[in-house]
């Protein structure tokens, strides 16, 4: 094991499949790995999971804060003293507009940190993002506060159009949470806008970007990324990728959400049909995902 061990990032927003992902990297015993903006060692996979996710509101705040004011090198450097390992890295700590600040306050590195992005479909994202807005709205009026004024200075006219048009009210507690959701997606396109402005000159190496429905599908997906991201060929071994893939589903946000994005499109009501298609377009995002090989059919032909 080096005396240093060798960093990495996986940026990505939340409900993207990334509390299974940092605990699935965690417990390869040559990895050491955070979640989440508190970063925190990732030894829990339902670590946010009913009053998990209240008991740590106070450290995922303190989070959004030293996202852009402590160095990365200095959470790593907690990681590393938690469980020594020849890797350390995150998953979700950081997003790609957050590396940019990043670089300016680890300065130079003797060598470039991999960077892989974590994806998901937009549409998945904020079916699950809905669902856990509904619980945590409840609970956590920074949170509540936070996002109301996102949908109110980025989307106040769509919403105020979508309600008038099928008669629901704009300030009921479900269509608010649903509405949070979606404007979410003005998140997503700020990581896409920021992905060209991380320097090739900096600290980092970004190595692109990997969807999560392959990784939670396909051990082979897992494997190629333990790889990209250690800089070695086959540490996933076949007996690590068995015990990830045995524990399933983790840290469900919307438990009453249909299987397959088809399914879930159809399961929307005709304002959340609108309300999404209507975000997705605001942010200009269906271009970009549809790059990265999502398929958007199911808005114009439905599911069956």
């Amino acid at each position: 094991m080096p005396d240093t061990p060798q960093p990495f990032v996986v940026t990505c927003h939340g409900w993207s499949a990334s509390n299974w992902l940092a605990w699935a990297l965690n417990r390869h015993p040559d990895i050491a790995c955070g979640h989440s903006s508190a970063g925190i060692l990732a030894t829990d996979a339902a670590i946010f999971d009913g009053e998990g996710l209240a008991r740590h509101i106070p450290r995922l705040r303190e989070g959004y804060v030293q996202r852009g004011s402590r160095p990365l090198t200095d959470l790593y450097r907690d990681l590393a003293a938690q469980k020594p390992a020849s890797h350390v890295g995150t998953v979700h700590t950081y997003r790609l507009r957050d590396l940019a600040t990043q670089a300016g306050l680890i300065g130079p590195q003797r060598q470039r940190i991999p960077v892989v992005n974590l994806i998901r479909h937009p549409l998945d994202l904020v079916v699950s993002g809905h669902g856990q807005f509904c619980d945590l709205f409840r609970i956590d009026l920074n949170e509540f506060s936070w996002t109301l004024r996102k949908v109110v200075e980025q989307g106040l006219e769509i919403t105020e159009r979508i309600c008038a048009r099928h008669g629901i009210d704009p300030g009921d507690y479900d269509i608010v949470c649903f509405f949070g959701a979606c404007v979410v997606l003005g998140s997503l396109k700020a990581d896409f806008d920021a992905e060209a402005a991380v320097s090739p000159a900096g600290p980092w190496s970004l190595l692109g970007h990997v969807r999560m429905e392959d990784l939670t599908r396909d051990p082979a997906e897992l494997a190629r990324l333990v790889d990209q991201l250690t800089g070695q060929d086959r540490l996933a071994t076949p007996d690590y990728l068995a015990e990830i893939y045995r524990l399933g589903r983790i840290n469900v946000h919307n438990r009453t959400a249909a299987e397959g994005t088809g399914r879930r499109w159809d399961a929307l009501a005709g304002w959340q049909r609108d309300a999404f298609a209507a975000f997705l377009d605001l942010f200009d995002l269906r271009p970009a995902y549809e790059r990265l090989g999502y398929d958007f059919d199911f808005m114009e032909n439905g599911h069956g």
